[in-house]
């Protein structure tokens, strides 16, 4: 189905969510390639209350964005400040990530 995210997740009490992964390979660019059937996706499942996500990775950097914000991120890219920013592929706060995933 056109713009369904890369991931859907589901945890033990019936949490369940979806990520949309992104990969930016230059590390000056700050434009997210998000197609407009993944924006209207991730927008109205936003809007009804479901767990969206975009997970973008630049170099060794980790940015989460709730699909609460997938427009802002579109028309701004990684300069949108909706989102987290984790730095350093060993240092990626798994714990609050997890935390995040779970009880948004």
């Amino acid at each position: 189905m056109s713009g369904v995210p890369d991931a859907e997740y589901c945890a033990p009490g019936g949490v369940s969510g979806w990520i949309e992964f992104k990969y930016i390979s230059s590390a000056k660019s700050m434009v997210v390639g998000l197609r407009p059937a993944q924006v209207s996706w991730i927008d109205r499942r936003s809007r009804i209350g479901g767990r969206t996500f975009i997970a973008i990775q630049r170099k060794d950097e980790l940015y989460l964005y709730s699909g609460i914000g997938v427009k802002e991120l579109k028309r701004h890219g990684l300069e949108s400040q909706l989102g987290l920013l984790y730095h350093g592929k060993g240092k990626w706060d798994w714990e609050a990530i997890r935390t995040l995933l779970l009880l948004s």
